[in-house]
């Protein structure tokens, strides 16, 4: 937590897998701290599907937290990938962070 680490020059190989092994975990819990908040939201009898029947303050806590791990991930990114990549998954988060900002289902697959 905190800031986006910025690795140094020479940093090594062990530092930055056990790094990105913490934040893996972080949107581990992030899921999971959403399937509970949708859960919780439909056994209260909350309206909608998905995103949509959880409360509007857990979905801006929520918000909160995938948008630090999309600061996070755009900083990692290219320690691992090419630069090129990192447009398309940050734009995919975001269209999760715009169905938690406006608290709307996602539509049917």
């Amino acid at each position: 937590p905190g800031a986006p680490k910025v690795y140094a020059c020479g940093t090594d190989d062990l530092t930055v897998m056990v790094d990105n092994l913490k934040v893996a975990a972080e949107w581990i819990l992030l899921a999971c701290d959403m399937a509970l908040a949708i859960g919780r939201g439909k056994a209260r009898g909350n309206a909608g599907e998905g995103v949509a029947c959880i409360s509007r303050q857990v979905r801006t806590d929520l918000s909160n937290k995938l948008l630090k791990l999309c600061n996070e991930h755009i900083v990692r990114w290219p320690v691992r990938h090419f630069s090129e990549g990192v447009d398309a998954s940050v734009e995919a988060l975001q269209s999760v962070l715009r169905l938690l900002m406006d608290g709307i289902a996602p539509p049917p697959q």
